[in-house]
């Protein structure tokens, strides 16, 4: 068609947006973390968007049909509430995502390009100039920000306090420390900061063009096409998460030994090293360390206790969480069978409670400070 022309600039965020909904498409057809992917592929679809104006604008669309400006193609107040909702939802399941009225913004955004855009040229010339750019470009740029600050502060406040409750409570945490979701965050700051770079060098140099401008875009284009890549090869499996309605309820016998526990638990002259040390014994005794997800509630509800007494008595008596509890014991079995087993190192792991070779190897070498094969060799030359 006359006038238009779809040159490199275009076709590279053509390619890149085109990538964006892909993986948009492949991550919504998941089957774990079915909430977390539609929130992570409407945060794709709204990158993915955000380039049309810089696509059509550069292949001449708005010079030939001027109608089109004013269409809602970029959504930016979306994205830090989705970016929160993403991780809200990887990571907490007993309650509903308390942001839900900060989708107002975006959505109003939305209704008022809808609305600008059946406007006639004329009325939307002269909107530009007296209302557009002088009130609400600013105020959809500070509410922009804001919302982008406020949703990656809001994730990385939900995965600190994630590896928290994930060390306090499951035994597997070594396996599913959310390696992943940090990926995710490391993205959403890169994003903030061309943001804040884009933002500043509009203030120091108003003029800045379109094709100025352009390397932002691919910029950002490229951090999301890898975020997509890194969401479809590393993220493989369900976050561990606190459930409302599955924790086993207590008998009558049990809730009352838990009353006397935490009362005992106030007795500051209780000595808790010994407290450690039978708690250890009854691990070891029934084998319950060597279940690879054994979590403190689940524990807890076994020795007729509650979680916060368990707690306490690991972090007190042992001076350690119970993730690392649980793992230290399990690599302690690991070493007296390096010496007297000549099994497979990873079928030594496999029996004594660990999923997996790099989880194995990542939790033997954080405890010991060497690998299990320099353990062996060293515990066999000793002995």
């Amino acid at each position: 068609m006359d006038g238009l022309v779809l040159g490199w600039r275009s076709l590279l965020l053509l390619v890149l947006s085109a990538h964006l909904l892909i993986a948009g498409l492949l991550l919504v057809q998941r089957r774990f973390e079915r909430s977390a992917h539609r929130y992570l592929a409407a945060l794709m679809a709204v990158i993915a968007l955000y380039f049309v104006p810089q696509i059509i604008g550069f292949a001449g669309f708005y010079d030939r049909w001027p109608q089109l400006s004013f269409t809602p193609f970029a959504l930016d107040l979306f994205v830090g509430p989705l970016i929160w909702a993403y991780a809200w939802s990887l990571t907490r399941s007993d309650r509903p995502w308390p942001g839900l009225w900060l989708w107002t913004p975006g959505v109003l955004e939305l209704v008022y390009g809808l609305v600008m855009m059946v406007q006639s040229l004329e009325t939307k010339a002269w909107w530009v100039s007296a209302v557009h750019h002088p009130y609400i470009v600013p105020v959809e740029t500070v509410g922009g920000l804001a919302l982008l600050i406020g949703g990656v502060a809001g994730a990385y406040r939900l995965y600190q306090r994630y590896t928290v409750w994930l060390g306090t409570h499951s035994s597997a945490a070594s396996e599913f420390d959310p390696r992943w979701l940090r990926v995710f965050l490391i993205a959403c700051a890169g994003l903030l900061g061309l943001a804040l770079i884009r933002e500043l060098a509009l203030v120091f140099t108003p003029d800045l063009t379109y094709f100025q401008l352009y390397p932002f875009h691919v910029l950002v284009g490229l951090v999301f096409y890898a975020l997509a890549l890194a969401a479809l090869i590393l993220h493989r499996e369900a976050f561990p998460k606190p459930s409302l309605g599955t924790a086993p309820t207590a008998s009558a016998s049990q809730q009352q030994d838990a009353s006397e526990n935490t009362d005992a638990e106030r007795d500051t002259g209780k000595d808790w090293g010994t407290a450690a040390a039978a708690l250890r014994l009854r691990i070891e005794t029934e084998g319950w360390h060597l279940e690879p997800r054994l979590s403190a509630p689940d524990l807890a509800r076994r020795l007729g206790t509650n979680e916060t007494y368990l707690s306490r008595t690991i972090n007190q008596g042992a001076g350690m969480n119970f993730n690392r509890f649980i793992n230290t014991l399990r690599v302690e079995r690991v070493q007296a069978d390096l010496v007297h087993s000549d099994a497979d190192i990873l079928a030594l792991a496999l029996d004594n409670g660990f999923n997996s070779k790099a989880t194995f190897n990542r939790v033997f070498r954080d405890i010991t400070g060497e690998t299990p094969a320099a353990c062996r060799a060293r515990l066999r030359s000793a002995a």
